[in-house]
């Protein structure tokens, strides 16, 4: 896929977890019913259990790791310094390559994924989950 097709699919996953966490974290220590609390911290112990599975997914690091060596090696061959928004010509096309914020942000999924043990071997990321 596109480096930035990846990108954006990967920063419309985080959204999508963070506008599913965040309310359920205020539920949970806000809410004036007990059932209501309940309800929203399995809700939301289901909710961590599937993001850490996406957060050391191999697949996805790869994916994100993809995107910034694309980034990198357009970086070096004329890709745009400046922000995304509408005065960047190639922002709208997958096919374009990356601009600095995709860019940067590129590296951020995969720092944050490296964080988690994505990168890692299967044994030893099975290994770092059970600590």
């Amino acid at each position: 896929a596109a480096p930035r097709r990846i990108v954006r699919g990967l920063d419309a996953l985080s959204s999508t977890v963070c506008g599913l966490v965040d309310p359920l974290e205020l539920a949970r220590s806000a809410h004036p019913e007990e059932e209501m609390v309940r309800a929203a911290d399995a809700a939301h112990g289901e909710l961590c259990e599937t993001l850490h599975r996406l957060n050391t997914s191999a697949e996805l690091h790869a994916a994100a790791a993809a995107a910034a060596r694309g980034a990198s090696a357009l970086s070096t061959g004329g890709g745009s310094d400046r922000g995304c928004g509408e005065s960047d010509p190639g922002c709208g096309a997958d096919e374009a390559p990356l601009c600095e914020a995709e860019a940067r942000l590129a590296r951020a999924f995969v720092s944050e994924f490296e964080q988690d043990g994505a990168h890692l071997p299967a044994p030893q990321r099975s290994r770092l989950e059970a600590l």
